[in-house]
């Protein structure tokens, strides 16, 4: 790295501009979107049903697959400084759902957009989950929690890959 210098600085994320040199010697302009690491959760509970929650989410404004901005998604959140993924993912889980797990099993990570983004995704089978509290989600958070099977899951991944091509190509 030549240099790295912040162009944006903002509640979640900040936005770093900056210059690289490549393998051939070429040097490269970057936009890095810098950013908490995340811990994702994964909560099933004795029944064998998941929890997930219903999201309103701006970035899919534009996007006709979603009119009114919502998606489901597994409950999820940033690491908190001096906190670990393990920890955030439990925080999380509670705050969204009101869900606690009995175990949480680490279940892999994996950079999430490395071509420009500097987050983590750490994810964790909640197993055993049961409803201990009342949500608390945000200030700012629209989050209603679902209790799903497999199946509904799988639909909700078929519906995301489902393509519509239109008839100009």
């Amino acid at each position: 790295m030549l240099n790295r210098e912040t162009a944006f600085h903002g509640a979640i994320f900040d936005i770093e501009d900056v210059r690289v040199r490549l393998h051939d010697g070429r040097v490269a302009r970057r936009q890095v979107v810098a950013k908490a690491d995340g811990a994702i959760t994964i909560p099933i509970t004795d029944r064998g049903t998941l929890i997930m929650v219903l999201q309103h989410r701006v970035g899919l404004l534009d996007n006709p697959a979603y009119p009114d901005c919502e998606v489901y998604e597994f409950p999820a959140g940033h690491v908190d400084p001096g906190e670990t993924p393990a920890a955030a993912a439990e925080r999380e889980l509670l705050e969204e759902t009101g869900y606690t797990a009995a175990r949480v099993i680490p279940a892999g990570s994996t950079a999430t957009v490395p071509s420009y983004n500097t987050e983590f995704g750490y994810r964790f089978l909640c197993v055993d989950a049961a409803l201990t509290q009342t949500p608390a989600p945000g200030q700012f958070e629209d989050v209603r929690t679902a209790e799903v099977t497999a199946d509904e899951v799988a639909g909700f991944i078929a519906g995301m890959l489902r393509v519509t091509v239109s008839p100009e190509g």
